[in-house]
């Protein structure tokens, strides 16, 4: 326990006990005076207050401003200004039930369930929300939970609460039982069962309808999250969504914007791509594993009955160890859980049996069955273990798998036996390191712990969850829950503590000799240990007088030291501070003790005096009463009391005169002032009326001011659904043009095929004059071989516009080939067999035969050139990659050049700025120099004045011969006077020119700097266009390349193209080309018709953008018309508030003006009854005076 005068101590560090309570004690404290800022060593603890403290304004600036850390209290400028399936489930179950039935109470069950049936109804929502399907269990726990039964004195149980580990959400969050009921069947498992439990539970446990409903609600979002689908966009490079039904049904569950979503998702702040896919998955995963850690945490505050109980059961549920096929992040920490579980067995258990052996009395040597295990812990969680290095390389920036297995392998392999080198993987998995746990060998594969271990949350889907409707998801995603003023959560600063690194700062700092104080400081507070040490009647050595005051304590001078301005103390190991404030505090009470006696003293010496002055003026009252009562019957006293107020009404009647002189003039002022208030009343009714009639114009225009908002909103959301209708028309009519490019250009190759094929018809139907000459008899068996080429030539034509299908899309290249020259060998198949057939007729047939041959001969030719011509077009492909790569590269560097040159800019602008600057400066200094120059002129005629007086002094006390005494004194004084203000001007002269001479050197030096860095970036900047002008160059260059490569292709394309066509027309024959130009002509006319209509459709389609745009332009000329008038609606409310501003500023005036006028005519109206009584009181004085004294001198007569 720290000291009381500790409690709201600045730094941390100087605390005597340092832990995580008297710290939090400390922060609190400060909290509670909003003291928001304090020292730990040299970190400054910041703690939120939630609302606007005037410790930032520049008062507070200029308060910091040359101070050391020590003079002022702990702020962020004093920082600143120095140097931001085995039946565990089941069984827990089981358990719980036994021991809610045995500890039952006797209370009658309330509305919502008693306690027992509360805990009891917990497992269906564990079970529902934390259970899934696996492999080898149907109702597998897929996290770990540790629940607590607390028992009262009598043992009956008063409340319960439950702790999860591990929710393994890293697979799919819909494999959960609450996803797949009544959509994924599982057998020995009844959903509709199992759902009615978990809705009973629900409601014992008191939920409420919109948390219930709320949860459901997210659990069908997840399962619609999880079926969004993303695809290329074909025009960008990004991603786009692949239909929009299941975000749309997930932002409705979910109470958010579908659109806003989509647009988080696919275009966030930073990145875009697919690492956002797989942030969407994280999302997805988070927002499951909240909603379960707020289910338990609201189960908890449910079953938290407000007592205290010190008996509790506690009963441990988690996944057991796991030797899977594949190992990953999730299985090293099961098995870690479960290996620090046996540790703490073994102890237990075997410490046990040992106290019971030696109870005995056997011979037993002690053993610590829990070192056993402490290596393989030590490997996975020591500084350096596995997690330590995971947790490093989660915060590098270009961290892989393969720098995080090299780091394990270079601290670990070799050096423990534990882990060891992978041995061949029994199946297809990856297997990277090995650890031998208790239970076995098991492999492990890294891949991808660093992104598992990282919380990749897309922040723009964050902040919109934030905002969700459902009251369920935004608080899943609150980062403070209660953000309040004045409010301090003790395990979230703690937490920040932690983190931050403050407490082990502190305790580091305290290691050494954390207190320092100056030895001023030292002797402001502990010179009341022994004042004649201090004394300040001589010189005191400060360093040696606080070795003397330390030295009373009998303290060890290894545990402070005195250096050469501070005094340093070991607090943690000495308490000298705690013994110098204990003697200061003994020594302040005794000085005060003194005081307060002295004090007490005066006080009642003050008082005794007064007593002492009462009696002497009580004597003298009544020696005056005994007096008066003795002269009182003497004659001569009564005459001397009748003559006496005589004297006194001599002088009554001018005041009187006065009076009334005054009460006329009040009577005036009062009449004047009647008038005022009523021009003022007239003033202020017209006021009202017209401050009425602005206020009533002021509602008008501020309802056509919200009527003209209305209307812009309205356009503005007309604008966006036109935008959005021009974009959809735009986008279809550049795929019309494009399928009509395309059209034209299928036309026109058409018609050049055409035009050859009409050519090779006339040379075919020579080829015919001269076959006709052929034997009649060799007709029917040719028609029937004519045929058979016909269809042969079908296929042949089927495989060309395959190939043409092939190079336009060249991801499909390879099979096509195949599939064509698969085509090819059956056409040379059965060109041998009807060479077969025609071999038979060689007496007929001949010259057709030699024909065919030599058509044989063309083809294969045609075909070895075909390849060769592919070949090359395939290098020309790989060639143009390498050119458009090489471009990139040099667009990158281009780019990398152009943001230098940028900077470069930057840094001249900047310097340009700065050499402004001291031009600037040097005017100001210019000026400065001016203006001395000017008082250095002025005191030079000042001292010619006085020498002027010097010499006329000098010729009077020549010609008066030295007479005066004073004359001379008054020469001295004039002469010292003189001396004075010429070493004054002599010494400004040279303070002056010095000055001039250091700026002006100064000056020479920034500009001669300043030159030599212009000139520096200007060569840079010479150099840098220089290569950019390269860079140019060879950009240029690979573009030619790449226009001549692409024209090189095209070339050989059509080459290729050529020497198809060439190889069908020789195996065409005059019937079958016929037929092929007539079908030509026919799809060319057809084409022709198409290509007519789409040119009618897109002329339509043209005259439909042009009108859209004629109205999209209407509408932003309407659109800035409304703005403007909405802007001079503004400005005249603006100026009407102004007016009515300032018609309150003058009706206030007014009103001021008025109360002020009415209290004047208020003091004059009691001044006059005032006046008009003391008239009546002296006139019925005098009255009764003189009665008296006409009566008087009856008597005397």
């Amino acid at each position: 326990m720290n000291p009381a005068e500790l409690e709201m101590i600045e730094d941390l560090s100087m605390l005597l006990y340092i832990n995580e309570g008297s710290v939090l004690h400390t922060l609190r404290k400060r909290y509670d005076h909003w003291m928001i800022y304090t020292y730990s060593g040299l970190f400054c603890v910041a703690i939120n207050p939630y609302k606007w403290l005037p410790v930032y304004q520049k008062e507070v600036m200029a308060a910091y401003k040359r101070k050391r850390r020590s003079e002022a209290p702990p702020h962020i400028f004093a920082v600143a200004n120095r140097e931001s399936g085995s039946g565990k489930t089941v069984n827990t179950k089981m358990i719980i039930q036994y021991f809610a039935t045995m500890a039952a109470t006797s209370e009658p069950k309330k509305k919502l369930g008693n306690l027992e049936d509360q805990i009891v109804q917990m497992n269906p929502i564990l079970e529902a929300f934390g259970n899934a399907k696996t492999l080898r269990n149907d109702n597998s726990s897929r996290f770990g939970k540790f629940i607590r039964m607390y028992f009262g004195v009598r043992g009956t149980l008063s409340f319960a609460d439950i702790q999860i580990y591990m929710l393994l959400v890293s697979t799919n969050p819909s494999d959960f039982h609450i996803c797949s009921c009544g959509v994924v069947a599982v057998e020995n498992l009844d959903d509709a069962k199992g759902f009615l439990a978990t809705e009973k539970a629900i409601d014992v446990l008191g939920f409420l309808p919109d948390e219930k409903f709320g949860c459901y609600k997210l659990v069908g979002a997840i399962m619609h999250f999880g079926n969004l689908k993303f695809r290329q966009n074909p025009r960008e490079e990004q991603l786009e969504a692949d239909g929009t039904e299941n975000a749309d049904k997930a932002a409705l569950l979910m109470g958010i914007n579908a659109s806003e979503l989509l647009k988080g998702l696919i275009y966030p702040r930073i990145k875009v791509g697919n690492e956002y896919v797989t942030r969407s998955q994280n999302i997805q995963q988070s927002i499951y594993e909240r909603m379960f850690k707020w289910l338990v945490a609201r189960m908890n505050q449910v079953l938290d009955a407000k007592v205290t109980s010190h008996f509790f059961i506690g009963i441990l549920d988690i996944t057991g160890f796991e030797i899977l096929d594949y190992n990953s992040l999730e299985q090293l920490c099961i098995n870690f859980t479960n290996e620090k579980l046996q540790q703490f067995f073994n102890q237990q258990l075997f410490v046990l049996e040992q106290e019971e052996c030696r109870k005995e009395g056997l011979d037993w040597m002690s053993i610590d069955y829990g070192l056993d295990l402490q290596a393989c812990i030590d490997l996975i969680e020591k500084p350096m273990g596995i997690l330590s290095i995971l947790e490093e390389e989660c915060m590098l920036p270009k961290a892989t798998d393969n720098t995080f297995k090299t780091k394990l392998f270079a601290h670990h392999f070799g050096k423990s036996a534990y882990f060891q080198k992978p041995t061949a993987p029994e199946k297809n998995f990856e297997v990277h390191f090995e650890l031998a746990h208790y239970a076995g060998v098991v492999p492990y594969d890294i891949s991808g712990w660093i992104g598992k271990n990282k919380e990749l949350l897309n922040e723009t889907v964050v902040a919109l969850l934030q905002k969700s409707s459902n009251k369920v998801l935004a608080s899943l995603f609150t980062n403070n829950t209660i953000a309040g003023s004045g409010v301090m959560d003790p395990f979230w600063v703690l937490q920040q503590l932690r983190c931050n690194g403050v407490l082990e700062g502190t305790r580091v700092c305290c290691k050494a000799f954390p207190i320092r104080m100056l030895y001023d400081d030292f002797k402001q507070r502990y010179c009341i240990l022994n004042p004649r040490i201090f004394s300040k009647s001589k010189f005191v050595n400060i360093r040696k007088a606080t070795e003397e005051v330390l030295a009373l304590l009998e303290i060890d001078q290894s545990q402070y030291q005195c250096g050469v301005t501070k005094v340093t103390q070991n607090v943690q190991e000495s308490r000298i501070l705690d013994r110098l404030e204990e003697r200061r505090d003994e020594k302040i009470s005794k000085v005060f003790t003194l005081f307060q006696a002295r004090a007490r003293g005066k006080l009642m010496r003050i008082t005794f005096q007064k007593i002492l002055e009462e009696r002497d003026a009580l004597a003298l009252i009544q020696e005056n009463i005994r007096a008066f009562i003795a002269v009182k019957t003497w004659p001569w006293m009564g005459l001397f009391f009748k003559v006496k107020p005589l004297a006194k009404s001599v002088g009554a009647g001018e005041e009187i005169a006065g009076l009334k002189e005054e009460c006329a003039q009040l009577q005036k002022s009062l009449e004047t002032s009647e008038s005022q208030r009523e021009e003022l009343k007239t003033k202020q009714v017209s006021l009202v009326q017209e401050r009425n009639d602005l206020l009533l114009q002021l509602q008008a225009e501020q309802e056509t001011l919200a009527n003209s908002e209305e209307l812009c909103e309205s356009l503005i959301k007309s604008k966006i659904e036109l935008e959005a209708k021009i974009k959809e028309l735009s986008r279809r009519v550049e795929e019309e043009e494009e399928i009509n490019s395309e059209l034209t250009a299928r036309g026109r190759k058409l018609e050049d095929e055409c035009s050859e094929l009409k050519k090779e018809i006339y040379d075919l139907e020579a080829i015919l004059a001269k076959s006709e000459k052929a034997k009649c008899a060799a007709e029917h068996k040719v028609r029937n071989l004519t045929e058979e080429v016909h269809s042969l030539h079908e296929d042949v034509s089927k495989l060309t516009r395959a190939m043409q299908a092939a190079q336009e899309a060249q991801q499909q290249t390879q099979e096509h080939l195949h599939i064509e020259e698969e085509k090819l060998s059956n056409v040379s198949k059965v060109n041998q067999k009807l060479s077969q057939q025609v071999d038979a007729l060689e007496g007929d047939l001949e010259r057709e035969r030699k024909a065919r041959m030599k058509c044989e001969r063309e083809k294969h030719k045609l075909e070895g050139e075909l390849k060769l011509n592919q070949e090359g077009a395939e290098n020309l492909e790989s060639s143009q990659q390498q050119l458009i790569e090489q471009l990139r590269k040099k667009e990158f560097e281009m780019g990398q050049m152009n943001s230098k040159v940028e900077n470069e800019k930057n840094l001249v602008s900047q310097l340009q700025k700065t050499v402004k600057e001291l031009q600037t400066q040097i005017l100001n200094l210019k000026e400065e120099l001016e203006s001395e120059r000017t008082i250095r002129a002025k005191v030079e005629r000042e001292r010619g004045d006085l020498a002027q007086d010097l010499e006329d002094l000098n010729e009077r006390l020549e010609e008066a011969g030295g007479t005066s005494l004073a004359q001379m004194e008054i020469t001295r004084q004039q002469e010292a006077r003189f001396q004075k203000l010429r070493h004054d001007m002599e010494e400004t002269t040279r303070h002056f020119e010095a000055t001039s001479v250091s700026l002006k050197r100064r000056h020479a030096e920034n500009v001669a700097e300043l030159e030599g860095q212009v000139e520096h970036l200007q060569q840079v900047r010479q150099v840098l266009d220089q290569e950019k002008s390269d860079l140019q160059l060879q950009v240029d260059d690979l573009l030619t390349r790449v226009d001549q490569m692409a024209r090189a292709k095209a070339n050989a394309e059509k080459l290729c193209g050529l020497y198809e066509r060439r190889l069908n027309e020789a195996n065409t024959k005059l019937d079958e080309a016929t037929q092929l130009a007539k079908d030509l002509t026919s799809q060319r006319t057809k084409l022709q018709n198409e290509s007519g209509e789409f040119f009618k459709r897109l002329e339509e389609k043209e005259a439909l953008i042009s009108q859209l745009s004629r109205e999209k332009s209407n509408l932003i000329l309407q659109v800035e018309e409304l703005r403007v008038q909405l802007e001079e609606e503004s400005k005249s409310q603006s100026a009407l508030a102004h007016a009515l501003q300032s018609t309150k500023h003058d009706y206030d005036l007014l009103r001021e003006q008025y109360e002020e006028e009415q209290e004047v005519k208020s003091e004059l109206h009691r001044a006059l009854s005032k006046g008009n009584k003391e008239t009546v009181q002296w006139r019925t004085k005098y009255e009764h005076d003189a009665m008296q004294r006409t009566e008087d001198l009856e008597e005397a007569k």
